[in-house]
């Protein structure tokens, strides 16, 4: 169904009073929003679950404050989650990544509305001061893709396999990581840019690919952001415990050192990309977390499991009317109503 179509429906479907009932059936039902950053970048826009356009983002703040709705601090709504007192307009905002973008047009919005929000930050990055290779890279794979010239980009590399055996961004970020340091991976990615036709130096330049700095986070933390754990490396290892915990250890003293906070302030924890299993939940409580984000669609309701929490994910292709049905609990309604047929449709079978 094209995304006219499916505005078409809603229009109606919120012309008929479905979102306002939606509400009042959801009450109870935590609506936790998740942000990652503003793209900053030129254009075309990239990454639409990644960055938003600033103006979708000072829409969405606006849509927020016309429609009512009370922004809360994470560990509040948790409080209030846990004595069923979540009210239907109740939301939480939470970013992840701490990007440039953020910093630049998120925050500001963000604190002219006094709006609450949660900023899940992975350290190694921000201690760096180095653009994050993974994005990056994608960014230039697409480019390539979109400029026909993937198949010299291939053969830059030291093993010009068939394009197919292996994803392509994955191949360029297996070459970057065998190089010692980042003073040999910018000559190599000057050359990928040079293939691609690209200044690879003015690209890092827009601050679009790299994270907050120490004194922005200092900034954000005395503007009133809740600054919590994401990682230090942006990583789950493959939910191996040891490493888990050294992650969100390195993470956890990171933070503490840079914004001058006692380690115990950093309870919040949102799972890398949305991995996450419960085989890991002991390793987050012995660590001292009490909630952990994912990027699953859903609200959180009494009996949620606080670390494994729903979110609602925006991004930039998902129209106003969308996203007032996922606000509203319209959207689940309709996804838990679709999924009841699809289970009843197979027992018949």
């Amino acid at each position: 169904m094209r995304d006219l179509d499916i505005d078409r429906l809603l229009s109606w479907a919120k012309r008929l009073g479905l979102f306002a009932l939606a509400r009042v059936l959801t009450r109870g039902r935590l609506r936790i929003l998740c942000y990652h950053g503003v793209w900053i970048g030129p254009a075309p826009h990239h990454g639409d679950r990644l960055f938003l356009s600033a103006g979708k983002f000072e829409q969405r703040m606006a849509l927020l404050a016309e429609g009512g709705y009370r922004v809360l601090p994470l560990s509040k709504a948790v409080e209030l989650l846990a004595t069923d007192c979540v009210g239907a307009r109740d939301v939480v905002i939470t970013i992840d990544d701490a990007w440039k973008g953020t910093e630049l047009h998120m925050l500001p919005v963000l604190e002219r509305y006094r709006f609450a929000s949660t900023l899940y930050v992975p350290t190694s990055s921000v201690l760096s001061a180095q653009p994050v290779l993974p994005v990056l890279i994608g960014y230039l794979v697409a480019l390539a893709q979109s400029r026909g010239t993937c198949d010299p980009l291939v053969r830059l590399l030291p093993d010009p396999s068939p394009p197919g055996s292996v994803n392509l961004p994955d191949r360029i970020l297996k070459w970057l990581d065998s190089m010692a340091s980042w003073a040999e991976q910018l000559p190599a990615l000057r050359r990928v840019g040079q293939v691609i036709g690209i200044d690879v130096d003015a690209l890092i330049a827009t601050g679009a690919f790299s994270l907050m700095s120490p004194p922005a986070l200092q900034r954000a933390l005395r503007s009133g952001v809740d600054v919590q754990l994401h990682t230090h490396h942006h990583t789950m290892h493959e939910m191996q415990a040891a490493q888990v915990r050294n992650e969100i250890e390195a993470n956890r003293s990171s933070l503490s050192a840079m914004l001058g906070m006692d380690p115990s302030s950093f309870i919040h924890f949102c799972y890398p990309s949305g991995e996450h299993d419960s085989s890991i939940f002991p390793v987050l409580r012995d660590c001292g977390v009490q909630t952990a984000t994912t990027t699953e669609f859903g609200m959180a309701g009494p009996t949620s499991k606080l670390l494994a929490l729903p979110r609602i994910l925006d991004g930039e292709s998902i129209s106003t009317l969308e996203f007032e049905a996922r606000l509203s609990g319209f959207w689940s309604i309709v996804s838990g109503v679709r999924q009841l047929l699809g289970r009843r449709k197979s027992f018949g079978h």
